[in-house]
């Protein structure tokens, strides 16, 4: 696996948490942090890559000189079709409690001439607490349309998640993007 280094710190990333019963899930999550940390480098963003050492969140960001912190846990949906924003956001129930401030959520298809192995989509992001007050929950073994549900969680379209632009203006502490 990659390691990433910033500040001194060496962290390898990976993502413990799966539901794929093939157990290949790790593989989008890892793919979908890359993307983001390369998202957040791009745009001179201060974080740290924690997804080894800390189960709750993938990413702890600086947003201002005061040190103030803000944690993101990044989702990531492997899908055999193309990207829409019909397609359900999930967060499994168990994570309900997980210290984590947002969610950021891709949607991944397998695809070897893409840079990480998989055409990564920014599906968008939210609060946590907006999360699990608009998810609607699920039950593992219930039916939604031809997928059965694998574990207990909340789903929310990806079209009522804010942009995935809004946010880097959140993380500058713009109140635009706190609508």
């Amino acid at each position: 696996r990659e390691s990433f280094k910033l500040s001194g710190w060496i962290m390898n990333p990976y993502n413990r948490m799966t539901i794929k019963r093939d157990g290949t899930g790790p593989v989008v999550g890892d793919a979908a942090e890359k993307h983001f940390r390369d998202m957040l480098a791009l745009h001179e963003k201060l974080f740290l890559w924690t997804a080894e050492d800390k189960g709750d969140f993938d990413f702890i960001t600086i947003t201002d000189f005061f040190g103030e912190t803000f944690t993101i846990d990044v989702k990531c949906k492997e899908r055999k079709k193309r990207h829409s924003v019909q397609d359900d956001a999930h967060v499994t129930q168990a994570q309900q409690d997980h210290e984590v401030d947002a969610y950021f959520f891709y949607s991944g298809i397998s695809d070897d001439n893409q840079q990480y192995g998989f055409d990564l989509k920014p599906m968008g992001w939210c609060m946590k607490d907006e999360f699990w007050k608009e998810a609607k929950r699920v039950k593992e073994g219930d039916v939604d349309g031809v997928y059965r549900e694998r574990a207990d969680a909340g789903k929310l379209k990806y079209e009522a998640l804010r942009h995935p632009d809004d946010l880097l203006m959140h993380l500058q502490g713009r109140d635009d993007a706190d609508v």
